[in-house]
């Protein structure tokens, strides 16, 4: 069976990481802007009056969402590119299986949907004043549509950036599974390092980005495939977006519900990951009968 982490096809080489690199970062983020700033320019004229600190007043909720979502739509289109220059199937960057597995992904969707509705039912039966129904009849239908196809492509893109393409490209590199999952995983943190919960939370919420990192890593790499990453992955967006959205995030939505909590680091937001990562990393291992741990890993 071919590996994931160290794919037999293909001229995987310095170079061609390298000038896959600079593909993915100019398409997705220079490329993937101008689309954006295209789009803007189709419903707003950008002029001395335009206040360019709070965009999102200019659109309704569903079209802000899907204007920051195009560059993941772009960036994914990147990876079609990469894997044309890697000389290697686009299949590649995503599973060492011959087709992706869809009952993978399923299944770890569905795990963290339940899990974090079961979180969401104890929050309200402690603290029902802070949570509000949020559902808009006439948006909602076209949210729901944008949570599924939107969201599924922002998290490709990012499980093939990080549990793809840099895993793979780290292993040119360190040999030592964990090791490479980790320093991969300290990307994924830093990445997140723009987002507005660091101004309201501080930089300790980075702590939980590079824990799931982790879990996403460890999983993947055992698993030969992110299918499962994709899907925890997935689940926990579209729940972000479709159903429990707060108050103060840069990306508003009108999802069923709002969290109505202000903003203050708590090192509780711990507990979920330290409990439920190492018990789903159980219940994979024996579902798919995981073996050489030590070989992949150490």
């Amino acid at each position: 069976m071919n590996s994931f982490l160290f794919p037999k096809e293909g001229r995987n080489t310095l170079p061609n990481y390298i000038i896959s690199i600079l593909i993915i970062l100019v398409g997705t983020y220079i490329v993937g802007s101008i689309v954006m700033v295209a789009s803007m320019s189709a419903v707003i004229t950008f002029d001395t009056g335009t206040d360019l600190s709070n965009l999102s007043q200019y659109f309704t909720k569903n079209q802000y969402l899907e204007i920051n979502l195009l560059p993941f739509f772009v960036g994914v289109l990147c990876f079609f590119l990469v894997s044309k220059i890697l000389k290697r199937p686009f299949l590649s960057l995503i599973t060492s299986r011959s087709k992706i597995d869809w009952k993978r992904f399923s299944l770890a969707f569905g795990f963290w949907i339940f899990i974090q509705l079961i979180v969401l039912g104890i929050s309200f039966v402690f603290s029902p004043e802070l949570i509000q129904w949020n559902y808009q009849a006439d948006q909602f239908g076209l949210l729901l549509l944008i949570g599924i196809f939107g969201i599924l492509l922002q998290t490709l893109f990012e499980e093939l950036l990080l549990r793809g393409f840099f895993l793979q490209f780290g292993a040119l590199f360190i040999k030592k599974g964990f090791v490479n999952v980790l320093f991969n995983s300290l990307i994924f943190g830093a990445l997140h390092l723009a987002n507005p919960e660091i101004d309201k939370l501080g930089y300790f919420v980075v702590a939980y980005y590079v824990i799931s990192g982790v879990f996403e890593g460890i999983i993947s790499v055992m698993d030969e495939g992110f299918e499962l990453a994709w899907g925890f992955h997935f689940a926990n967006n579209f729940f972000l977006v479709v159903f429990f959205n707060t108050t103060w995030g840069a990306l508003p939505t009108d999802s069923l519900l709002l969290d109505l909590t202000q903003p203050v680091f708590d090192f509780s937001i711990f507990i979920l990951p330290l409990v439920t990562f190492p018990l789903l990393l159980f219940l994979f291992s024996r579902i798919y009968k995981w073996e050489n741990w030590k070989s992949k890993l150490f």
